[in-house]
């Protein structure tokens, strides 16, 4: 199956293919190709395809869902949440959320070799490596850089400065 990068918007989807794309990870699409992608993205040799949902609970949910009820799972899975939760309370249920999740599809289905105590809210983002070929590695990234509160914009803003 095609690697999988979940997000939360479909101006998410253009802004990370572009992004992908100015980083040399994309190609043209071949002549035969009669979607309406402009481009076929690839990551690992393998093509990426970038599903947009309508919120971050949404990400967690299809998150699961993908790897809990399809035959063929993604080799590389990846979650991008915009970090705009208000308050720290709610930056935490958001990281707690994920976390859940990760430990639930661990105790069902996936096995990945997880740190004790993980966390999401990192410096250098999550990413669970697996221990068997049936199960994605999979990556968590909060927009605009692991750490501090914003949206996808203001990463933007930040690469546009920097």
């Amino acid at each position: 199956m095609e690697n999988l990068l979940l997000v939360e918007g479909l101006d998410d989807v253009h802004v990370i293919s572009q992004l992908l794309n100015a980083h040399g990870l994309t190609r043209l699409r071949d002549s035969k190709d009669k979607s309406i992608r402009p481009l076929k993205l690839f990551f690992e040799g393998r093509p990426l395809n970038i599903d947009h949902v309508a919120d971050e609970d949404e990400i967690v949910t299809k998150f699961e869902t993908v790897l809990e009820f399809t035959n063929r799972r993604p080799k590389v899975i990846g979650l991008i949440f915009d970090f705009d939760a208000p308050t720290e309370t709610q930056a935490n249920n958001r990281d707690v959320a994920v976390r859940e999740t990760i430990r639930r599809l661990q105790n069902n289905s996936c096995r990945w070799n997880l740190p004790e105590g993980f966390t999401v809210l990192s410096d250098t983002g999550f990413i669970a490596e697996p221990t068997d070929e049936d199960t994605p590695r999979t990556g968590v990234w909060l927009v605009p850089n692991n750490r501090n509160r914003g949206m996808l914009e203001a990463f933007l803003q930040e690469l546009e400065h920097s």
